[in-house]
C-alpha cells in the first residue's frame, strides 16, 4: 500500500515489489519479460501478501479513478471529447534558485523529505517525498534524502 501511494504520487502507471521491502516505479514493465517462479517472498509490512523476491518483482498497475464531471448532450457525446489528467492532490515538489548544493540543503525544511540539486541549472528541487516524480526524473544533479 505505501508503494502504491508514493509511486501515485509521483504519477507512475505501475509499481514493482522486490526482495519484500524493496518499491520501484515506472511508466512501463516488463523489459525483463514474464518470470515463471521466483515472487516467494512475504511483504514487510503485510505478512498475507508478497512482496516479489531475489531479483523478482511483483508487479502492479495503479488504477486512477477519473473526476466527475457533467456531460454535453449525452455521456458518449463527453467519452469521445474527454481526457483526464493526474493531479496529485498534495504538491510532490517545489524548486528554490540556489548557488551550491550547502543552500539546497538549508531550503529542505520540515515539509520537504529529500532534494535534488542541479549545478547546472542552480536549481533545488524540493520533494515532499523521496521519492522522484516522472516530470523531473531526467534532472541531472545531486539526490539526498534527509534523515
Amino acid at each position: 500500500e505505501f508503494c502504491s501511494n508514493a509511486c501515485s504520487l509521483g504519477g507512475f502507471a505501475y509499481f514493482g515489489l522486490q526482495y519484500s521491502s524493496e518499491c520501484f516505479c515506472g511508466a512501463s514493465y516488463g523489459s525483463y519479460g514474464a518470470a515463471s517462479s521466483g515472487c516467494d517472498m512475504l511483504c514487510s509490512g503485510s505478512s498475507k501478501q508478497y512482496c516479489g523476491g531475489a531479483l523478482r518483482n511483483s508487479m502492479f498497475a495503479i488504477q486512477y479513478q477519473a473526476p466527475c464531471l457533467g456531460y454535453r448532450q449525452s455521456p458518449r457525446a463527453y467519452l469521445e471529447t474527454s481526457t483526464i489528467n493526474f493531479r496529485p492532490s498534495r504538491q510532490t515538489y517545489w524548486t528554490a534558485n540556489v548557488n551550491n548544493v550547502i543552500q539546497c540543503s538549508f531550503s529542505c525544511n520540515s515539509s520537504c523529505q529529500a532534494f535534488i540539486y542541479s549545478q547546472l541549472k542552480s536549481v533545488c528541487y524540493l520533494l515532499s517525498f523521496a521519492l522522484v516524480p516522472r516530470e523531473i526524473g531526467t534532472i541531472d544533479g545531486v539526490f539526498l534524502i534527509r534523515k
